[in-house]
């Protein structure tokens, strides 16, 4: 376990494991000439003398990465140094940051550019930056590999500072090229946060808040990602588009902060973080359900940090339901429960009869949450269950009355949260089942073998559809799966899918 005074030390490589990673575009070949000079120089010969303001003789690959910065800062802030990049000469052609892929569908995604199209003074500065000193230096932990742009998160907002990248958002510093769209986009996702975590708590273990376009990548994964976030040592980083959506902004925020809240519980439990202690269940689970996502199994550190974020997101919910939440949830409900009582104090209730039914006819498949895969076995019941006590709680007024809202789904969703409705309240439930992978199969086997206007066909038909609907894409493949290596069954019911369309979702047909 880590000694507390040494958890400095860490900090100026990028501290192993507290990375949160997003799916992106693979990276192209980055392909640069050297020297580097041209379109780019202005940025670089400010950067310099920005740098050394502060920090003595910068190393290259630093002056690099804050001339990226200086860039975007033009392009982003209206009052930044009207900078201008001079032409690059015809016998002098370079990629340089434009051949970053990952870096352009960061752009892209987050809508940085003032314009549908990058200015072509800008493009000019990007096609000049070497990324090879913008991403030059590799960290690995065991199967992890990442390497992190400016070489540290350190690195990231001393680049910051020097460009002029500075602010405030709810009190906190704030360092990082912003649009100015983006503070309050960032307010919006700190503030509940805020709420549950306590100002004066959260001002002892947040000293920073910083936003980029691209943080750096992964480089375990095939295709590799970009990292989403960055937390330790009272520093948080975000990439950028993670703004974009206001629960994925939360969920990183919670994510990353958690690294935070583990450090300073590790300092009371006399441990490097408190996901290293002995009796921690973090980094623990056999089982899909054990984790919060596959990126919390990776370690202890990063499981910590999701369910953390999972706690973040719901606490309300999980306050008034913890027999459903936390209870009865198994190895990840033990995880929920040590961060619960260990880092906020809650007094766990025991569980109520009532809500104790309902985890245990939702495990069992006695309702239309979920679907039960080819052994029998219920799949998702409980994540169907917690979606749906989420979208209750927010359809639901401090006076306690449910907005008819709550009902504005799709039919088979509809008979969902009406069923959970029911569940919670104790009121009179119809007994109903989660569809099947052994029915879906039959009922396709049906489809296929009767003729064209046979009334069987059609009714097997919307039964198959009603399935797919109730199950979701999971449940498709569990499905897909059963049928093994049946050509013709596997293309009628993927022509079953073509309805639903690309975001489809169980309920969403």
């Amino acid at each position: 376990m880590d000694k507390i005074g040494s958890q400095r030390s860490w900090i100026d490589s990028g501290r192993p494991g507290l990375k949160r990673n997003r799916a992106s575009e693979p990276a192209a070949p980055q392909e640069t000439l050297s020297p580097y000079q041209g379109a780019a120089d202005p940025f670089r010969t400010l950067a310099r003398q920005r740098l050394e303001a502060s920090l003595p003789n910068p190393s290259p690959n630093l002056v690099e990465f804050t001339a990226l910065q200086m860039a975007e800062h033009k392009f982003l802030e209206p009052k930044a140094e009207g900078l201008t990049a001079p032409a690059l000469s015809p016998e002098q052609p370079r990629l340089g940051m434009l051949g970053n892929a990952a870096y352009m569908a960061s752009i892209a995604s987050a809508q940085l550019a003032c314009h549908p199209a990058l200015a072509p003074t800008m493009l000019q500065v990007l096609g000049d930056l070497d990324p090879k000193k913008i991403f030059g230096s590799t960290n690995q932990n065991g199967s992890n590999a990442w390497i992190i742009a400016g070489e540290s998160l350190p690195n990231q907002i001393v680049a910051s500072q020097a460009v002029g990248a500075r602010g405030q958002v709810l009190g906190f510093p704030l360092t990082g090229v912003l649009h100015p769209e983006e503070q309050g986009k960032l307010q919006a996702a700190l503030q509940p946060l805020l709420n549950q975590v306590g100002v004066e708590r959260m001002a002892r273990v947040l000293k920073n808040i910083h936003l980029q376009t691209m943080l750096g990548e992964m480089q375990n994964s095939n295709p590799k990602d970009t990292m989403g976030g960055l937390g330790g040592g009272g520093q948080v980083a975000l990439a950028r588009d993670a703004l974009l959506n206001p629960e994925r902004a939360k969920d990183h925020l919670g994510h990353e902060i958690g690294h935070l809240i583990d450090e300073e519980c590790g300092q009371k439990f006399r441990c490097g973080r408190l996901s290293d202690h002995p009796d921690s269940p973090f980094g623990k689970g056999d089982h899909r359900n054990d984790f919060r996502s596959d990126y919390a199994s990776r370690n202890a550190s990063e499981d910590f940090a999701e369910t953390h974020a999972d706690l973040m997101l719901n606490w309300q919910q999980y306050k008034q339901f913890p027999e459903l939440g936390i209870l009865a949830r198994g190895k990840y409900g033990e995880k929920l429960a040590f961060i619960a009582r260990n880092c906020y104090g809650w007094q766990l209730p025991g569980l109520r009869p009532e809500l104790q039914k309902v985890a245990q006819d939702v495990k069992n498949g006695n309702s239309p949450l979920g679907f039960r895969d080819a052994k029998g076995e219920v799949v998702d019941g409980d994540k169907h269950l917690q979606r749906i006590l989420k979208v209750m709680m927010d359809c639901t007024s401090p006076e306690g009355q449910l907005d008819a809202s709550f009902y504005q789904c799709p039919p088979c969703e509809r008979v969902r949260r009406q069923w959970v409705f029911n569940a919670v309240s104790s009121q009179p439930n119809e007994s109903l089942q989660p569809p099947t992978v052994a029915g879906l199969v039959e009922d396709l086997k049906e489809v296929v073998a009767r003729p064209v206007g046979d009334p069987e066909k059609a009714r097997r038909g919307t039964a198959v559809l009603q399935r797919l609907e109730m199950g979701g894409p999971f449940f498709y493949n569990h499905c897909c799966q059963a049928l093994g290596d049946d050509v013709n069954l596997l293309t009628q019911l993927s022509s079953f899918v073509l309805v639903a369309g690309p975001n489809w979702q169980a309920g969403t047909i």
